[in-house]
């Protein structure tokens, strides 16, 4: 006769479940903050001509406009 003790994972087996331990999850105003600063978007807006590009992370150097050869800058973009 086998006994419980002796039977390895003996409830994984038979089907018994155990409480599932999870981490206390924060305030959805606090998730929703980190998901905003994640996807900060910057900016290309050229001087001269005003055409405007959406770039994921600020060029080093931006260089000069493809179109008219006017400055570009760099600026957070807000929505």
């Amino acid at each position: 006769m086998i006994t419980m003790q002796n039977a390895p994972n003996a409830d994984r087996r038979n089907g018994v479940h155990r409480e599932l331990a999870l981490a206390e999850e924060a305030p959805a105003e606090k998730r929703a903050a980190e998901r905003r600063a994640l996807r900060t978007t910057v900016r290309l807006y050229c001087v001269m001509c005003g055409r405007s590009e959406t770039v994921q992370r600020a060029p080093a150097r931006p260089g000069r406009c493809s179109s008219c050869d006017g400055t570009l800058l760099t600026e957070f973009d807000s929505g």
